[in-house]
Parts: C-alpha cells; sequence; structure tokens
C-alpha cells in the first residue's frame, strides 16, 4: 500500500466479530491471544487512531536523525528488544562510530523511506514494513546506495511505535519481534549499487567494481 494511501477502517459492533461467518472457522485455527490481540487491534485503530499514518511518522524520524546523526534520537525509537540483546551504551558507541565519529572516508549518509506495506498482527502487537533506501557518498566519488526496509512495531495498540532496522540484522530478527509473521505481507526487497559520482554527472555508465582475486 503506498504511504499517502491512508486506512479507512470503521468500527464493527462486537456481535460481529465473535459469532458467526468465517471467523469462527478462524478462531479454531489460530491462538486464541492471536485472535484476540486482532480484534483489539483492529477496533481501536478503526476507531481511534491511524497506525499507518504513526507508523510512518516514527519511521520517517528514524531515517532524519541517520541522516543527521541523532543518536539519542535512534536509541529512543529503537525496537526495545534490541535494547535486551545489546546493552544501550554498547549500542550508542556502535551508532556514535558510525554516524558521527564515522570513517573519513565518508562524506555524508542519507537516509529517505519509501513505501508501507499492509499492517500484520500477531501476539506481539502491530507491524508494518517500511522501505527505506541509505546512501552513502565517500570522498572518492562513489556512492554507495542499499535498498532495505525497517520494521515498525507497537505493542500498544498503536499509540506509540519502534523500529527495528533491518539493515543491522538478519530475518532470524524480524520473526523474533514477530513470530507470526507468515512472510505476508513480503519483506520489502534489498539491494546494493555502487556507482561513480562523475561518471553519473556524465550521464556514463560506470565500470563494474574489479573482483577480489581467488590467489
Amino acid at each position: 500500500m503506498r504511504p499517502d494511501r491512508a486506512f479507512n477502517w470503521s468500527c464493527r459492533p462486537a456481535q460481529f466479530i465473535l459469532h458467526g461467518g468465517p471467523l469462527q472457522q478462524w478462531a479454531g485455527r489460530m491462538n486464541v491471544c492471536s485472535l484476540l490481540w486482532m480484534f483489539l487491534a483492529v477496533a481501536v485503530a478503526g476507531c481511534t487512531l491511524a497506525p499507518q499514518r504513526d507508523a510512518l511518522d516514527v519511521a520517517r524520524r528514524y531515517s532524519e536523525a541517520i541522516s543527521s546523526g541523532d543518536v539519542d534520537a535512534l536509541v529512543q525509537l529503537t525496537e526495545p528488544e534490541v535494547l535486551k540483546r545489546v546493552p544501550v551504551e554498547d549500542f550508542r558507541k556502535l551508532l556514535t562510530s558510525l554516524l558521527v565519529e564515522r570513517d573519513e572516508n565518508v562524506l555524508s549518509i542519507r537516509d529517505e523511506i519509501g513505501a508501507v506495506s499492509e499492517m500484520f498482527v500477531d501476539e506481539t502487537g502491530m507491524h508494518f514494513f517500511v522501505e527505506n533506501r541509505r546512501t552513502t557518498t565517500q570522498k572518492d566519488d562513489i556512492q554507495v546506495e542499499v535498498d532495505n526496509f525497517y520494521l515498525l512495531t507497537s505493542r500498544d495498540f498503536g499509540r506509540s511505535w519502534r523500529v527495528l532496522d533491518n539493515s543491522c540484522v538478519d530475518e532470524a530478527w524480524i520473526r523474533g519481534i514477530a513470530p507470526g509473521w507468515t512472510g505476508n505481507p513480503a519483506a520489502p526487497r534489498q539491494d546494493v549499487r555502487t556507482t561513480q559520482v562523475a561518471a553519473k554527472i556524465l550521464g556514463k555508465t560506470p565500470l563494474p567494481p574489479p573482483r577480489p582475486s581467488l590467489k
């Protein structure tokens, strides 16, 4: 779903949620906690909140913090499960080394968000994938563009959202944060491109980087 298309969910009466139709069949196959979480998330989000808008807003703030090197904001917006596994001060030092005290050959790091997925819900909360592109410009006129994504999660029915930055983790982390994810919606495509800025300006196709020797 495009970022500029807002949810238009309507509230449903409790008796419709609990009785009749395919929901009784789902209840027989789904974990009771997951089913309850889904009902509550849909009811609350549809009546009082705009979960897609709010998740995108947090993703945008996280992206801007990457571009500006705002380590405090990044720590505040990071998924708590990450900070349970990595001590906060160690995580802060890592971000500082990458974004503030970065390699002397790095001129700038720019992060931008893209499209957002459909929302998916499991027993842990509400989730979205949000595409992002991170561009690193180096002194040698080389730009590295990385297409990746964030996992946005809310555990309080959409009142607050936190970010798992997939550029630093793998799929096991995604399933650790959202264990009910079945692969639908699909995780956004990942890609890495390296180009020479001078060649881009001249409209020429840069030569591919040499392959490492096997010797």
